[in-house]
């Protein structure tokens, strides 16, 4: 693994391991990851902090996928 993979990798681990509450419910991990690497995503992309990017996704089918992103213009 080359280093910005095993950075990136870190990251979403960290996401997982600190912030379940953001993730999927139940115990595959591979759900849990995918969902911390989109909320990383988003966070980087819209240079925002994890926080307010976890509030952008919703999941509506149960089925641990990204249902939706919520974008709109924010107060100043």
């Amino acid at each position: 693994m080359n280093i910005n993979a095993s950075i990136i990798d870190q990251r979403v681990t960290g996401i997982v391991e600190d912030h379940p509450e953001w993730l999927p419910d139940g115990s595959d991990m591979n759900k849990k990851k995918s969902a911390a690497f989109v909320l990383l995503c988003i966070s980087t992309c819209l240079e925002m902090p994890l926080e307010d990017a976890a509030e952008l996704i919703t999941e509506g089918g149960n089925d641990a996928g990204v249902g939706r992103t919520c974008f709109s213009a924010r107060d100043s």
